[in-house]
This record gives C-alpha cells, structure tokens and sequence, in this order.
C-alpha cells in the first residue's frame, strides 16, 4: 500500500531520495517512474511483485498466529499430542522387538529344520 501511495509526484515525499540516506531506502520503497535511469521499468515492477508477495506472506502468518484455531491448536492438540508422544515411542520399540524375535525365531527354526 505504502508502495502505491508513494507513486503520488509529491516534493516533500520524495525528499531526501536522491542521496540514498531518506526514508524511503530505510522502508525499501522506490519510485517506478523514474524512467531517465539505466534501470529497466520491469526490473522495478518484478520488484514490486515480490515485496507485495511478502507482505501478503506476512499478513497471512499474522493472521494464522493470532487466529483462535492456532491458539486452540497449541494449547489443546499440541497438549495431547505430547502426552501420547512417549506411548507412540514405547509402540514402535515394542514393534521392532517383536520383529527381531519373530526373526530370530525363524532363524532358530530353520537350524532345527537343517540340523535334522
């Protein structure tokens, strides 16, 4: 928004711009019809796209982290799920044991089958 609005051809808004120290370097805006430079006009608009990609970026995760849900999410799932965290990590050593008995048990069948 910040970026559009500083479009307007106004002195005391573009002051200061010309030796790179203004607030406009500080906020990382620039004008895009400076067309007496070497820099193309598209190279000032891919920029432009960007930097509006990162503020809607920005202003989403904004919304994301102070929506309900996400406050929800971190004080109740994400509660629960620690809880049942160290019995999911019991169940998988329990599984892997089972499967190194259930192999070892094998082997030992088969030496009995060739031993015979």
């Amino acid at each position: 928004m910040v970026q559009i609005l500083y479009q307007i051809p106004l002195y005391n808004l573009h002051k200061g711009e010309e030796n790179n120290r203004g607030w406009q370097k500080i906020v990382g805006i620039f004008r895009l019809w400076i067309l007496d430079e070497d820099i193309e006009l598209t190279k000032h608009q891919s920029e432009l796209f960007l930097k509006s990609i990162m503020f809607v970026w920005v202003i989403m995760q904004d919304n994301i982290f102070t929506s309900a849900y996400y406050k929800h999410f971190i004080l109740v799932k994400l509660a629960s799920i620690r809880t049942v965290s160290p019995i999911k990590a019991l169940c998988l050593s329990y599984m892997h044991n089972n499967r190194k008995i259930k192999m070892i048990v094998k082997i030992q069948h088969e030496k009995k089958i060739m031993s015979k």
